[in-house]
C-alpha cells in the first residue's frame, strides 16, 4: 500500500514538473517575439536610443512605422517615447509619451496636448523655434529647454535612422 501511494506521489510530482517546464517555454518564447511586424534594430539605432521599430501594415502594404525610443531629458531615467511616422518616413503622424520623469510643472508638460499636438502630421526634420535649424519649427516648453531638445533630437534621430536603414 505504501509503495503505490509513493508511486502516485512521484507521478504527480513528475506531471507538475513537466507542465511547469512546458509553460515556462511558452512564456519565454512569447516574451521574446515582440510585435508581429517588428523590424530588427542595428547597433547604430540602439546607440540613437531606438528600442524597437514596428511596421504598420494594411494587408501587405506598409502605411507607417512606430518607433519606440528613449530620449534623455532633464529627468532620470530617460523619457520613453513612441513616434509614429508615415510610410515614407518624412512625416511624424503622432507623438506619444509612454513614460517620463521630468520636472513637474516644467518638462513634465511634454504630456500635455499643447505640446504633443505640434507633432501631428508634421514634416521632419523639426527644430525648436528661436534656434537655428531647418525644417518644421516647434515651440519648446517654457522653462524646459533640455526636455524639448531631447524630444526634437529623438524625432530627428529616429527619422534619420528610419529613412537610412528601414524605408525602401
Amino acid at each position: 500500500m505504501k509503495k503505490s501511494k509513493r508511486w502516485i506521489g512521484v507521478a504527480a510530482l513528475t506531471a507538475v514538473t513537466v507542465v511547469a517546464f512546458a509553460a515556462s517555454l511558452v512564456i519565454k518564447n512569447n516574451l521574446n517575439k515582440g510585435p508581429a511586424n517588428a523590424i530588427a534594430v542595428t547597433q547604430e539605432g540602439t546607440d540613437a536610443g531606438i528600442k524597437q521599430i514596428e511596421a504598420i501594415k494594411d494587408g501587405e502594404t506598409v502605411t507607417g512605422y512606430k518607433v519606440n525610443v528613449d530620449a534623455k531629458g532633464f529627468g532620470d531615467p530617460a523619457m520613453d517615447l513612441m513616434i509614429t511616422f508615415n510610410a515614407a518616413g518624412d512625416t511624424v503622424t503622432s507623438l506619444e509619451v509612454i513614460s517620463q520623469n521630468e520636472t513637474e510643472g516644467f518638462g513634465a508638460n511634454i504630456t500635455k496636448p499643447e505640446f504633443l499636438d505640434q507633432f501631428n502630421n508634421v514634416q521632419v526634420p523639426v527644430f525648436i523655434a528661436a534656434e537655428p535649424g531647418e525644417g518644421t519649427e516647434i515651440d519648446a516648453i517654457s522653462g524646459a529647454t533640455i526636455t524639448s531638445k531631447a524630444v526634437v533630437a529623438a524625432i530627428n534621430g529616429s527619422q534619420d535612422y528610419l529613412t537610412n536603414n528601414v524605408v525602401e
